[in-house]
């Protein structure tokens, strides 16, 4: 009973691991499937907002931030400028490298000194933004002379495949990104051929080329005089800053959102269930626990009576024993005192005899000396052996039963023996 105890307490243990490990796949499904669902609540928040005003793309708290820059642009050394909202995508087939390469840039503000930067964050605050990027950057109103540091006229680049509608942005993307070194080609091959020359190890790019950009966002460079390749982190099925009308996404990311909604419900019942069905293995498992320690306990029990039984069984042998012995040398001495009856019995026969031979022989002197007795005293000698037969007869029996006696003692000292060194 107790190995089966213990083969079904393993075999409940076994499934609570197992179940276990179901739990905590499904908690981390449940949590991938909220995450999941808050960045596309987030990504619908946001096509809502795109959707009643553009410049919310960049966040739906940009719209009232701009209002309030508006209300109070008195108030700065020069209006703070947001990026992303003076930069158009003329080749929209290059949105992820573009986005790639400018994206952080085109969700900043640039600003003309210090003291509009603290204005800015003031305002930021008032309106529960987040914390806004902000570059301050020397208002000059007129764009930086690129020609003489761009890549050939064949090669488009990120400068040549946007429109900025603003200099001093232009001048920050030129400044901080270097966009008129950005080449955008259409693939992983073309911009081996293009990005890379001179022998290997000795790899150098183009004149004025910074970068190379395939339309995946992959980013080819040398280092080391070797050609690198750096895979795009960008996995955006869609344009974020250059979609121009999201109402046709609404609707899908409305259908994904209940989608993963089910998942999430899907999740949390597969959660709850395995809870469930957790809590019962381990109270079975915690039952057969108890029944285990009383089995061992009923088995030391079990066992105690079975050494208290072997040693009163050793005990009784043992008195059994002592018993047999005392009556063994009772009945030796009892032996033993029938021997010395018997030879007392013998002894005194002896002396009779012994006393007869001293009367036969003064009777053999007194033979010669009365000749005329010796008729007389012959009978009398006659007599006396025959009295003596029949003593020698009374003799006889006793003396077998010495003998028989002394056997009888001899045979129970050898048993005695056996059982002593029993």
């Amino acid at each position: 009973k107790c190995n089966s105890h213990e083969s079904e307490a393993d075999q409940t243990h076994n499934e609570i691991d197992s179940i276990q490990g179901e739990l905590q796949n499904a908690k981390k499904l449940l949590s991938q499937s909220k995450h999941e669902l808050k960045a596309r609540e987030q990504e619908y928040e946001d096509l809502v907002a795109t959707q009643k005003d553009r410049s919310a793309r960049f966040g739906k708290w940009l719209p009232s931030l701009l209002e309030v820059i508006e209300k109070n642009s008195n108030k700065f050394h020069r209006k703070p400028v947001h990026c992303g909202l003076h930069v158009e995508l003329k080749e929209t087939t290059y949105w992820k490298p573009v986005e790639s390469c400018i994206g952080g840039i085109m969700q900043s503000f640039i600003v003309n000194d210090s003291h509009d930067m603290v204005l800015l964050k003031k305002f930021a605050k008032e309106c529960k933004s987040p914390a806004i990027k902000i570059n301050i950057l020397r208002f000059l109103d007129k764009r930086h002379a690129t020609n003489s540091r761009t890549v050939e006229e064949r090669l488009l680049t990120i400068e040549r495949a946007i429109k900025v509608s603003d200099d001093n942005v232009f001048n920050c993307l030129v400044d901080m990104a270097s966009i008129e070194g950005q080449v955008l080609v259409e693939s992983t091959d073309v911009a081996m051929r293009e990005a890379f020359l001179g022998p290997r190890g000795k790899k150098h790019m183009p004149k004025g080329m910074r970068q190379c950009y395939n339309k995946d966002g992959d980013v080819f460079v040398v280092k080391g005089g070797s050609e690198t390749k750096v895979a795009s982190n960008n996995r955006s099925p869609e344009p974020r800053y250059f979609a121009q009308d999201v109402s046709s996404r609404i609707e899908p990311c409305k259908m994904k959102i209940n989608d993963i909604k089910h998942q999430v419900q899907h999740h949390s019942r597969a959660i709850k269930e395995r809870e469930t069905l957790l809590t019962e293995k381990k109270a079975k498992a915690q039952k057969l626990k108890k029944e285990a320690k009383f089995l061992v306990a009923q088995m030391s029990q079990f066992e105690a009576s079975i050494v208290e039984l072997t040693q009163r069984q050793t005990e009784f042998e043992s008195d059994e024993t002592e018993v047999e012995i005392n009556e063994k040398q009772n009945d030796i001495k009892d032996i033993e005192i029938q021997i010395s009856e018997a030879k007392a019995k013998v002894e005194e026969l002896k002396q009779a005899y012994m006393h007869v031979e001293e009367k036969i022989q003064p009777l053999k002197q007194a033979v010669e000396e009365q000749k005329n007795k010796f008729a007389q005293l012959n009978e009398e000698a006659e007599s006396a052996r025959n009295r003596l037969s029949t003593w020698e007869k009374d003799f006889g029996p006793l003396i077998h039963n010495v003998a028989k006696y002394e056997n009888l003692v001899k045979s129970k000292q050898e048993k005695l023996d056996d059982l002593n060194s029993t």
